[in-house]
């Protein structure tokens, strides 16, 4: 019987499973002159596929019993913790760890049924009315911030009317809200949801802010401060320590309110049906609140301007009627600490979203903003990273910060840090409806969060990421970083840093790279602050369908480090992966990694560049990295410790269920390997060490050595293998090439 089949393992389970749908609200007497529609609603989350762990798995028993094992003890059970000397157990229940890592690290079968689980809502609500809405109440969950409400209504606790709303929001804004500019009356009734939904989310974070004792520091201290913590040794951080700060970053409640509002305003957003008013000219509204401006503008072609040595004003709401426009301020994004909420909405054109250059920067990084760049570091040369100390493009910096990008075109998307759907202690969002978009960055942006939702989400079209460090798909403490792709050729790009193959190493430098990589942490990365002790959350990228190429150093394509999770999810489609070091599946210090690529298609996996180590289903010191991938005829080249290997108590799982691949390594440190390691054979070695590869169908070629360590077998068609590296009993591998069902498959099933 597997962990799936026994009552007992349903903790397992993703909590998120057993939440109950909602239900829609009574509805209410409608303001007159106006029908607000059916009542409020959060859409409905897709249904789990089925989990292929619930039928037999012949193959999966066998190769488990080859390495002494079952499916029951395949996982990190409670002997195994209790094995680790007391010297060498570190703090690992912190506030900050996710309830669900654990199960999901220390039993890696279902695997496949979670990320399938994950996957299929959130692409159902790429697809869905309030798409955004459903993902950030998701993210949430996965955040243990989550509890059960419904969108605000104005049917029943809303405005009446435009003139109303406006009332409210000004109360609650400050300022004279003198206004400039007639609104059109259709225009204003669409708009009082929205309002309702800004106001709700002002009065959320003034709640908050009420709910902190300050001493010698506020708002505008975590909001400036704080707004990029991982760059702390460059900048003047706040200071996280503090009992004061680490209490208010540590309270459940407090960012289960604010995620709440989150969803509301991307709800009232998605609602409202402003693409209805696309094209509209004539049209000019400007209305002052202590919180920022409320500014209309019609279809005409703008250019949004900073002025030289000007600061950005704070903008409450932007709506954008069309056009192709050109934006260098700050595009939804919170500017201060009074601005809690910035709003940008576009309803069409070609867009340019970008900032005013200043000086100059070497041709392998972006062109400086007002910050600046760091000199570099000593013995670093490259490493002049940007200061930035300004959010741009969907940055939520202690608020709300969404940039909605609606109506198709091919837009552009340009920025240092903090940017294109990245959070601090809030929630950042950007979302493009469609279009042959180009996003380029360099760190903390495309789906990045600290304490926060970051959320980058394109509906689809032939895209373009590029970045270097701590993008697409990352999380850092308390942290969900997501970035969403719908579909198309896409290529995501973090630069690698290796010379001999064009990249510039050093920008961010790497402790397994130093002379020839960079610290990537890209491509759905999970990181933890193992000095503090603090658990990293949860990085995810989620591309649905296309050709898509993916390009990284060290801890991506699927990393985790310090009780992180990284998830790269690919659906169909022929796809290549290059990177280095702790990728592809791959985690360290009690972190989870995971790499699942679903659907057809032929993939191929470091072919154009030597990669090196701790790859495709490696976990390292209590750790766990699968690779799962499903049809196709994939080439996989490898390093050491990859292919379903672990090291110093790690687990590492492999399956590929179909197709004729081809799989080359000249390293015998691998491929269904046990192995304690020399770092930990003297101070863990009754810890057990589990590595698994299966190869679950078609006519496969293992080009391996054919000699290697003591009990090393090679890997061939129709055959078991696996060994145990240094032949104790507590290293357990076992690798199988076969024709039969595997019982773990990317997507669930």
């Amino acid at each position: 019987m597997s962990l799936w089949d026994d009552p007992s393992a349903m903790r397992l389970l993703p909590f998120f499973l057993l939440l109950p749908l909602l239900t829609a609200c009574p509805t209410a007497e409608e303001p007159p002159g106006h029908d607000w529609g059916p009542t409020r609603a959060w859409d409905t989350p897709a249904a789990a596929p089925p989990c292929a762990l619930d039928e037999p798995a012949p193959l999966l028993d066998e190769v488990l019993a080859h390495a002494g094992l079952t499916q029951e003890t395949f996982g990190f059970l409670e002997s195994d913790w209790d094995a680790i000397p007391g010297i060498y157990r570190p703090e690992l229940d912190d506030r900050f760890l996710l309830s669900w890592h654990p199960e999901w690290r220390d039993f890696p079968l279902p695997t496949g049924c979670r990320e399938g689980e994950l996957s299929a809502r959130l692409d159902g609500y790429l697809d869905s009315t309030h798409g955004v809405a459903g993902t950030i109440r998701e993210a949430a969950a996965r955040l243990d911030r989550f509890e059960e409400d419904e969108p605000l209504d104005p049917a029943t606790d809303g405005s009446v009317d435009l003139k109303a709303a406006l009332e409210r929001l000004c109360d609650v804004a400050g300022g004279d809200c003198a206004q400039e500019g007639e609104i059109p009356e259709d225009l204003g009734w669409a708009l009082v949801p929205v309002l309702d939904a800004i106001t709700h989310a002002l009065e959320t974070r003034y709640g908050l802010d009420d709910d902190i004792d300050w001493g010698d520091w506020g708002p505008q201290d975590l909001h400036e401060r704080g707004g990029y913590h991982l760059l702390f040794a460059l900048v003047d951080a706040f200071d996280s320590s503090d009992e004061d700060v680490e209490d208010f970053l540590r309270a459940r409640s407090a960012r289960t309110r604010m995620y709440r509002a989150g969803a509301r305003l991307a709800y009232a957003i998605e609602d409202a049906g402003l693409q209805a008013f696309a094209g509209r000219t004539g049209i000019e509204v400007d209305i002052e609140t202590d919180a920022g401006w409320i500014r209309i503008r019609d279809a005409a072609d703008h250019v949004y301007e900073l002025p030289a040595g000007e600061e950005p004003e704070d903008v409450l709401l932007l709506l954008e009627l069309g056009g192709s426009d050109r934006y260098e301020v700050p595009a939804g994004a919170n500017t201060s600490g009074d601005n809690a909420v910035a709003l940008c909405v576009d309803l069409a054109g070609d867009d340019v979203y970008t900032y005013a250059e200043q000086g100059s920067s070497p041709d392998f990084l972006l062109p400086a903003d007002d910050f600046g760049r760091i000199g570099g570091f000593t013995g670093y040369p490259n490493s002049q990273q940007s200061l930035s100390g300004r959010g741009r493009q969907g940055a939520g910096l202690f608020g709300y910060g969404m940039l909605f990008d609606l109506g198709g075109g091919n837009d552009s998307y340009r920025s240092l840090r903090m940017s294109q759907g990245y959070a601090h202690v809030g929630v950042g969002v950007l979302r493009d409806d469609g279009g042959d978009d180009v996003y380029a960055c360099e760190a903390g942006c495309q789906g990045a969060g600290q304490w926060g939702i970051g959320l980058l989400s394109d509906g689809g079209g032939q895209d373009t990421y590029t970045s270097i460090a701590h993008s697409q798909g990352f999380a850092w403490v308390a942290g969900a970083g997501f970035a969403i792709d719908g579909g198309g050729d896409d290529t995501w790009d973090c630069d690698h840093g290796h010379p001999d193959y064009g990249g510039t190493p050093g920008i961010y430098p790497s402790p397994q790279m130093p002379s020839d990589g960079n610290s990537s942490f890209c491509q759905g990365s999970g990181f933890g602050s193992r000095n503090d002790a603090w658990s990293g959350g949860l990085g995810l990228l989620r591309d649905r369908a296309g050709d898509d190429s993916y390009s990284a150093s060290t801890f991506s394509q699927g990393g985790g480090y310090w009780q992180g999770t990284g998830l790269l999810a690919d659906g169909d489609g022929s796809d290549s992966y290059e990177a280095f070091y702790y990728v592809q599946g791959g985690a360290a210090h009690y972190a989870l990694g995971i790499l699942a690529d679903d659907g057809a298609g032929d993939d191929a996996f470091n072919v154009l560049r030597e990669p090196r180590y701790m790859q495709m289903g490696a976990g390292h010191d209590f750790s766990t990295g699968v690779l799962l991938n499903e049809s196709g005829d994939e080439q996989y080249t490898f390093g050491g410790l990859a292919m379903g290997a672990s090291n110093c108590n790690g687990i590492g799982l492999v399956v590929d269920v179909a197709g004729d691949d081809l799989y080359s390594s000249g390293s015998d440190y691998g491929w269904g390997v046990g192995n304690v390691s020399g770092e930990c054979l003297d101070t863990r070695p009754n810890c057990r060490s589990m590595g698994i590869m299966i190869d679950a169908g078609g006519a496969d070629t293992y080009d391996a050595p054919q000699t290697g360590a003591e009990g090393w077998v090679p890997p061939a068609e129709d055959s078991l293998w696996g060994h145990s590296r240094h032949g104790l009993e507590s290293e357990h591998g076992g690798g199988i090439d076969g024709e039969g069902e595997a019982g773990v498959h990317p997507g669930g099933s």
